[in-house]
């Protein structure tokens, strides 16, 4: 493996590293806007579908660009990892909107 190769996948690595920081924020956010109102959960999972949408874009590109194939797949599995993290991501915050909307309703039932 050449120096150029080494340094990219180190630079790979640490952009990974920063984007599963940057997913872990987004995570505690969903997390604390599902307690809140369905808008506000409902904004958390347009801004998880945004980054989606991103990180299919760069599986795209990467896949369609040329370059070391051995680099190119440490890439492409690095964004599916990221890119499973947030469809799980997406399904809690549905989950927990869902779940306080049916804690709303049982709560004016008790009332």
């Amino acid at each position: 493996m050449s120096i150029s190769s080494i340094s990219s996948l180190s630079n790979l690595t640490k952009s990974v590293v920063s984007s599963s920081k940057s997913t872990t924020s987004n995570a505690k956010s969903a997390g604390s806007a599902s307690s809140s109102t369905t808008s506000t959960s409902s904004s958390t999972t347009s801004a998880l579908e945004s980054q989606k949408a991103s990180i299919q874009k760069q599986i795209q590109e990467a896949n369609s660009s040329g370059g070391d194939e051995k680099t190119k797949q440490i890439k492409i599995k690095a964004l599916q990892t990221q890119l499973q993290t947030i469809e799980t991501e997406i399904t809690q915050a549905e989950t927990s909107s869902s779940s306080s909307s049916s804690s709303s309703n049982i709560i004016d039932v008790k009332a």
